[in-house]
């Protein structure tokens, strides 16, 4: 896992690649036919829909047409390897991540309070001031959550995923909620997605 992601990289691009090396490294492994089968996809998609906002799009229509990854490959089933091994190591990787997804749940929560449009560079430093906040009351579990690089990333992936919508103004950009994550509802079920990869 020593490739590093370019900056021009899209969010899905960077998951589908770890994804792969994931894959490649056999901590995650393609699911037999057999088991495939037993694996509901009613259920599975349950599962989705109370995590996510149904008009959520991961993916623009643009990668998809650029994308060369067949169907058959997005339609497999990935399990977790049973190793104690890999166990570990997801549990590492979760702790290792810590500090992001923290700042990325606490830029969640504060979006449940997004009164738009507002420009980037003063939402970034609102932001910022209220990850600061956590830290200084010690509600934070990791102080790291609270750096300035954590909250511009925890930005530019909600706009990737389409939580924020972008326009210029006067070479500025503005961001505004979407029309999917206007409701309370969908910004709750962001967070709850969230704090779901978080190890207690």
């Amino acid at each position: 896992m020593d490739k590093k992601s370019v900056p021009c990289q899209t969010f899905y691009q960077i998951c589908h690649e770890t994804v792969g090396r994931f894959i490649q490294y056999g901590i995650l492994v393609v699911a037999e036919q057999d088991d495939q089968e037993d694996i509901s996809p009613g259920l599975a998609e349950q599962q989705w829909d109370k995590k996510l906002p149904e008009p959520l799009s991961w993916r623009s229509d643009e990668e998809d047409e650029d994308s060369d990854f067949g169907e058959e490959q997005r339609d497999c089933y990935l399990k977790v390897s049973q190793s104690k091994e890999h166990q570990q190591f997801v549990t590492f990787l979760q702790r290792l991540l810590g500090p992001s997804l923290e700042a990325y749940s606490s830029a969640a929560i504060f979006i449940h309070n997004f009164s738009g449009p507002v420009p980037e560079p003063e939402y970034l430093q609102k932001l910022h001031k209220y990850l600061i906040t956590r830290t200084e009351r010690s509600v934070a579990v990791y102080a790291e959550s609270a750096t300035y690089c954590l909250v511009k990333n925890a930005v530019k992936m909600f706009k990737d995923i389409g939580v924020f919508k972008e326009t210029k103004q006067k070479r500025v950009s503005v961001l505004e909620l979407s029309s999917t994550f206007l409701p309370q509802c969908n910004r709750q079920k962001l967070l709850e997605y969230i704090l779901s990869f978080v190890v207690l």
